[in-house]
């Protein structure tokens, strides 16, 4: 167990991603044994994996059709989050709002700074230069 466990972390350290085939195959070495895993075992090994704070972030606010990008930056406390939409309709601002508060109730231990801005079109290095892109509307 100990050996899978360690594999996991190797491929979330490595951003490794299995393909969509069923033929690739991934090969582990340790001191102990080697082993090796399918493409489809991995897919069942990384489906257990819980998705990060930015993983959710990203998956609520980009639900939204409006959002454009989802930036995020830990300050001296707070994580930052800036939100850049298209459009920012009362609707739209409503509906943001309602995930804000979703995910202030759901991450206890997280303390949220959520700012709404424009994105006017313009590229995210325009927009937050020191932020990370945690998503982007394709």
């Amino acid at each position: 167990m100990f050996l899978i466990e360690s594999a996991v972390s190797v491929l979330v350290a490595y951003g490794l991603r299995p393909r969509d085939t069923t033929t690739t195959m991934v090969e582990f070495d340790s001191l102990f044994e080697a082993f090796t895993m399918t493409t489809e075992q991995m897919k069942a090994v990384t489906a257990k994996l819980p998705d990060t704070l930015e993983t959710v972030l990203a998956k609520d606010f980009g639900s939204v059709d409006a959002v454009r990008y989802v930036f995020t930056e830990w300050a001296e406390g707070p994580l930052l989050v800036w939100i850049a939409l298209d459009d920012a309709a009362p609707e739209v601002r409503q509906r943001i709002y309602a995930k804000e508060l979703s995910l202030i109730e759901g991450f206890p231990e997280v303390e949220f700074d959520f700012n709404l801005i424009p994105s006017m079109g313009r590229p995210p290095e325009q927009i937050c230069s020191a932020a990370r892109v945690v998503y982007s509307k394709a």
